[in-house]
């Protein structure tokens, strides 16, 4: 799990320190104008949990949106949403990597 909190931690990072967006996690892309290949979800996730690695990782502190969303026809999988706004102090900086990103 550490390495896909490191990976986590770059992405939101960055995003931080760019325009902002979205990380969109169970949805396999096709590469065809955003249309998914397969919505396969992802194991159920503690989010309050997601959000305590990015908030006590990132400095100065980003408010993260996480959201959720059962996969009905795959019990115990969801698909992750997290929205990262543009950052309004950056940069930003990746405590656990000490890095800016």
């Amino acid at each position: 799990m550490k390495e896909h909190e490191n990976n986590l931690l770059k992405e939101v990072t960055a995003f931080s320190n760019s325009s902002g967006g979205f990380l969109i996690y169970g949805v396999q892309e096709s590469g065809k104008g955003g249309y998914p290949a397969a919505i396969d979800g992802i194991d159920d996730i503690d989010t309050d949990r997601l959000e305590q690695i990015i908030i006590s990782n990132i400095i100065p502190r980003i408010g993260v949106k996480i959201k959720s969303i059962n996969v009905p026809e795959k019990p115990g999988k969801i698909v992750l949403i997290i929205h990262i706004p543009e950052g309004q102090n950056q940069p930003y900086y990746n405590n656990r990597a000490k890095k800016f990103l």
